[in-house]
């Protein structure tokens, strides 16, 4: 085949031809996947006090994840939803007390928060899976984790800060963090 006076195997026509086709059909593909979809709510690090805001100032450049301590910052995937893609989840563990994620943001989408005021999310136990090993309660840095009168473990939520520890040391997956609105 001759395209523009220089000849062209059937391999190259048929490469422009599918990524031609992909581009056109990308857009359209893209809002089918996404439209009426339920992806999961992300938890984000601290200095996030709305999403809207947070996702059209973050430029997803990956500075608070390289600098977060523990390592519990990760870009977002696709079961957070394409307009989540990239920015900062927390899915480790966070260091309240830290704030490097919030002093290394270049565009401020994370904003200057005062330790008392964070609240990434609410936590809570499933009492059916929890085997009551005392991970949470001894490890919990704010002293979340109480015990009910039968023994049974549950998170004070007035005092939790969603710092997700709890939920990362527990051996059997029973404690769930719901990030805040």
């Amino acid at each position: 085949m001759i395209i523009n006076g220089e000849k062209v195997n059937r391999r190259t026509v048929l490469k422009l031809l599918g990524g031609s086709a992909l581009i056109a059909i990308l857009p359209i593909a893209l809002s089918d996947i996404t439209k009426g979809r339920c992806y999961k709510k992300p938890l984000r690090p601290p200095g996030v006090l709305n999403d809207d805001e947070f996702l059209s100032n973050c430029i997803r450049c990956g500075a608070c994840i390289k600098v977060c301590p523990t390592n519990g910052l990760r870009p977002a995937t696709m079961e957070y939803g394409i307009k989540n893609l990239g920015t900062p989840v927390l899915e480790g563990y966070c260091k309240i007390y830290c704030l490097a994620c919030i002093d290394y943001c270049p565009v401020e989408a994370l904003k200057k928060v005062e330790v008392e005021e964070i609240k990434l999310g609410n936590a809570y136990i499933d009492q059916l899976k929890c085997i009551l090993c005392m991970r949470c309660y001894n490890e919990c840095p704010f002293k979340a984790v109480k015990k009910d009168e039968k023994g049974y473990l549950f998170i004070d939520n007035e005092i939790c800060k969603g710092c997700n520890l709890c939920r990362v040391i527990c051996p059997v997956d029973a404690i769930t963090i719901e990030p805040c609105d």
